[in-house]
C-alpha cells in the first residue's frame, strides 16, 4: 500500500526512501542503531539476505507442517 508510487519519486527522494526502508528493516531484525550505522553496503546486503532466507525457510516449514497435518 505505502509502496505504491515509489517509482514516481525524484531520484534524491528515492535514495532517502531506500535508506529508511533498509534502516527500518534492519531495526526490525533486532540490530542496534549503532551497529546499523557502522555497516557497509556488503554487510547490509548479507544481513538482509540471511534474514530473507530465514523467513523463507520458516514459511516452507510451516507449509510442510500444514500439509502433514492435513494428511492425518
Amino acid at each position: 500500500m505505502f509502496l505504491r508510487g515509489v517509482g514516481d519519486l525524484a531520484p534524491n527522494e528515492q535514495m532517502v526512501y531506500n535508506y529508511w526502508f533498509v534502516t527500518l528493516s534492519l531495526l526490525e531484525v533486532g540490530l542496534p542503531w549503532e551497529t546499523i550505522q557502522g555497516f557497509n553496503e556488503d554487510e547490509i546486503s548479507m544481513v538482509l539476505a540471511v534474514n530473507l532466507a530465514k523467513k523463507e525457510k520458516q514459511h516452507e516449514d510451516e507449509a510442510r507442517q500444514q500439509q502433514m497435518a492435513m494428511r492425518k
